[in-house]
């Protein structure tokens, strides 16, 4: 959106990004995408470069799945092993979909649930959700 006195705004299905995302999707990184810390930009940068794309270009190997999501991760040579988990949202947006959303974990964890209970400060026997909102 341009206002006539020069003023924009730049969004992505309701997400408010930077300008480049939108305009320039093609100078999109990998880098960029793993350091963005806001999980909704990440998701919007995600779906710009493309996911199958990212794992492919930032080298990222599935090495678990469960009712939770998918654990991926990437080898980093003497550092910490990046390590994200694919999640579904459990609240169905207004058209019917359901946003997936790629957050960032530690790098010791060893499954989708364990992954998804750490981002509540959680224990996998503490994060047992009947229902979700």
């Amino acid at each position: 959106m341009q206002c006539r006195d020069g003023w924009e705004m730049y969004s992505w299905h309701g997400v408010n990004v930077a300008k480049e995302i939108i305009m320039q999707p093609q100078n999109i990184t990998t880098d960029q995408i793993e350091e963005e810390e806001n999980a909704e930009v990440r998701r919007v940068l995600i779906e710009r470069f493309g996911f199958e794309r990212y794992l492919k270009e930032g080298g990222f190997k599935k090495i678990q799945q469960d009712d939770f999501g998918i654990l991926y991760k990437k080898e980093v040579a003497g550092e910490p092993a990046i390590v994200f988990v694919k999640v579904v949202n459990s609240t169905k947006e207004k058209d019917g979909t359901y946003k997936e959303y790629v957050l960032p974990v530690l790098s010791t964890v060893r499954s989708a649930h364990e992954a998804v209970a750490s981002t509540f400060g959680l224990s996998v026997e503490e994060y047992c959700p009947e229902l979700e909102s």
